[in-house]
């Protein structure tokens, strides 16, 4: 990059010499924008704006961002969307511009290798690139973001034009400082109730925490959709425990639930997608995961949900991985209908174990059998 740095800065003197007349045109600046942030990356834009009533031809530009290496990780793909690839400018960007000291750098950078340059009108704002860092650890956490090198030599941040062989610093130049990513999410699923689906989630902590989207799709399908708003609780370093019920379902299916988490500053980040199998006649034979699950065996017991379709003698056993009965829940004959059961997995090490209902007609002797595997933490 610095080798191209030195190119660039040659030739423009050439050209500064040739034409001493050309002046050096008033500063832009460049904003670094928070789009995102999750447990899964955090996302800045940087964004290029010209001062009102100054044009100059764009020759190259460059923002090296310093993060902390500490707390988040660079990869391949960490610079992306070149706001000038389509004008036939040349990538020189480096998410690895420096991996031995902390904070680290990521360096944007394209130029026109042509020497032409392209106009850029008086009072706009562009979108430059994407950065993307993902976190060594999950949420909630506080960093910030700075752009370095924003001078005239050496430059690793700053833009050319075609008038000056000087670099031009971004002036102003705005960072992101103390950036939190707000919640951490401990569990989220969906388990139907009656003619009703119950959503049930709980996070870890909340950094600014607006409230929850909660969306809404039948599986197979692209698009989401908003069924309501639960508010969020500011924020809280102890588990904040939430439940919504969704009575709109108006046909059976598999529906699809995530949340949409919004901050008090409007930047988002989802959940994972809890999935429901929904039936209107719940008299029909179903055997529903496990609620919470994965359990910590220092927490007490999960609840088993299970629907007949007809009077049946009951059968609901839980197994280990080598097929041994651990629990019996359930050795009786029960009317259709939904039931539940509990399971408490105390003195039981961690693992996984398969939950096992089968239920043998009364009337037909026809027997259903269904199972679901549970996981126990400590």
């Amino acid at each position: 990059m610095m080798k191209r740095f030195i190119r660039l800065c040659s030739l423009l003197v050439l050209t500064f010499l040739a034409f001493p007349f050309l002046l050096k045109a008033q500063n832009a600046g460049c904003d670094l924008v928070l789009v995102y942030t999750g447990d899964d990356s955090v996302r800045i834009e940087a964004q290029f704006y010209t001062p009102a009533g100054v044009t100059f031809r764009l020759q190259a530009i460059y923002v090296t961002l310093t993060y902390d290496s500490t707390v988040f990780s660079a990869f391949n793909r960490t610079i992306m969307n070149h706001r000038f690839a389509a004008s036939n400018f040349t990538s020189d960007s480096d998410p690895f511009l420096n991996v031995t000291d902390n904070p680290r750098w990521a360096g944007y950078g394209e130029y026109d290798a042509s020497f032409n340059g392209i106009n850029f009108p008086a009072n706009l704002r562009r979108t430059l690139c994407t950065f993307t860092f993902r976190p060594k650890a999950p949420g909630p956490g506080n960093t910030s973001f700075t752009i370095y090198g924003n001078v005239v030599a050496p430059a690793f941040s700053g833009y050319w034009i075609t008038t000056s062989f000087d670099n031009q610093p971004f002036t102003p130049a705005n960072e992101l400082i103390n950036v939190d990513w707000p919640v951490e999410f401990v569990s989220f699923s969906a388990v139907q109730q009656g003619r009703a689906v119950s959503l049930k989630w709980v996070t870890a902590s909340e950094t600014g925490n607006y409230g929850f989207f909660v969306e809404r799709r039948l599986a197979g399908n692209d698009e989401w959709s908003t069924v309501d708003f639960v508010p969020g609780r500011g924020n809280s370093r102890t588990d904040q425990q939430y439940l919504f019920v969704d009575k709109s379902l108006a046909r059976d299916g598999r529906y699809e639930y995530r949340l949409r988490q919004q901050d008090v500053d409007g930047s988002v980040m989802y959940s994972t997608v809890a999935a429901v199998n929904y039936r209107t006649d719940e008299s029909s034979f179903s055997l529903e995961q496990n609620y919470p699950n994965p359990l910590s065996g220092m927490q007490g017991a999960t609840v088993l949900r299970y629907s007949l379709a007809e009077r049946s003698r009951v059968s609901l056993v839980v197994t280990n991985t080598l097929g041994q009965m651990v629990a019996q829940l359930a050795d009786y004959t029960q009317s259709a209908g939904t039931w539940s059961s509990q399971w408490t997995p105390a003195g039981l090490p961690s693992g996984t174990y398969v939950a096992t209902l089968t239920a043998v007609s009364e009337s037909s002797g026809a027997v259903s059998r269904a199972a679901v595997t549970m996981a126990v933490t400590r």
